[in-house]
């Protein structure tokens, strides 16, 4: 192979090239403090997740662009909406000075949008975000669990395998989880008083479950029903680190806001780069270590306790 066939950029290599070695934080106490250590050590790589994520939810591109108002055309139209109530008047000659004045100012023209096919065709597509949804989810999370392990990552080969063996749960949870979080977000826009409290209640506990359902579809063999059972489980029994990291993705999210009121190009491209990625980073930081103590070190100690009382061989007269 030529210098230049090496030397050439190479989106899979650049997104995969990690893996070498034995990482240096295996050993360490996944701590407050070592989150931050962690999160600088591996800075380059949530900014490569969170890259990745927009890739595998391609479709969301469709709905921005449909969104953006490039597709459709535009024209103009009377601004105020009081436009409609007086112009059958003027236009029937029953008008007077104090009529005519008002259609003056409230007949003053605007620009608007109007949709075309196109546009239409663009926001269905933007619908295949349903079925991707879910993947791009549970290969992103799935990396983040082996950053906060501390192994090595082949973050294009470990997505793709990973969707690959986990593809009807992630399929099916992926569907069930956009409308799920749609049905809640609008419930909280649309009603007031009590129910709205109520679903920003659900919404809360549920969004902590997401911490943990997509680490547990690909570490365990378990029903849906069983990883959501569980996640609700560990929704209480850690409820400590889940308060701190819901917290920490608030903050992560308020930053976000502010440079977008203060600096808008900077605020805009944070989502692109880093946020989407950091705040699944910090629920996979919080969720990994409650998982691992309580539903995978205490079977690995019993299989340890039984390798131990096996005895190498036996006297054949026994």
């Amino acid at each position: 192979m030529s210098e230049e066939k090496k030397s050439r950029f190479n989106l899979y290599n650049y997104l995969n090239k990690d893996g070498k070695g034995v990482p240096d934080d295996v050993d360490e106490t996944r701590n407050f403090s070592f989150f931050f250590k962690l999160t600088g050590r591996k800075f380059g790589k949530l900014v490569q997740l969170n890259l990745l994520y927009f890739l595998a939810n391609f479709p969301l591109f469709f709905v921005l662009l449909a969104a953006s108002g490039y597709l459709g055309q535009t024209t103009t139209a009377p601004s105020s909406a009081f436009f409609a109530n007086l112009f059958p008047l003027v236009s029937a000659g029953q008008g007077n000075p104090v009529i005519s004045a008002l259609y003056g100012v409230v007949g003053i023209q605007g620009t608007m949008m109007i949709n075309t096919p196109l546009t239409f065709i663009f926001y269905g597509l933007g619908f295949l975000l349903l079925f991707t949804f879910g993947f791009a989810n549970l290969g992103v999370i799935y990396n983040l669990r082996n950053i906060v392990k501390g192994q090595p990552l082949f973050m294009l080969s470990d997505f793709r395998d990973i969707i690959k063996r986990n593809w009807k749960q992630g399929l099916l949870f992926g569907i069930l989880d956009a409308l799920i979080l749609v049905a809640l977000v609008y419930d909280m826009i649309v009603y007031s008083g009590m129910m709205r409290y109520a679903a920003m209640g659900i919404f809360i506990v549920y969004f902590i479950m997401r911490f943990y359902i997509y680490i547990l579809i690909p570490t365990f063999q378990l029903s849906l029903y069983k990883v959501l059972k569980n996640s609700l489980l560990f929704v209480v029994l850690n409820i400590k680190r889940n308060v701190l990291a819901l917290l920490g993705i608030v903050c992560v999210l308020v930053i976000n806001f502010t440079l977008l009121m203060v600096f808008y190009p900077l605020g805009f491209l944070m989502p692109l780069a880093i946020t989407l990625s950091l705040c699944m980073f910090i629920g996979t930081y919080a969720a990994w270590p409650s998982i691992q103590e309580i539903m995978i070190d205490p079977y690995v100690e019993k299989e340890e306790e039984v390798k131990k009382e096996k005895p190498i061989f036996r006297d054949h007269l026994d």
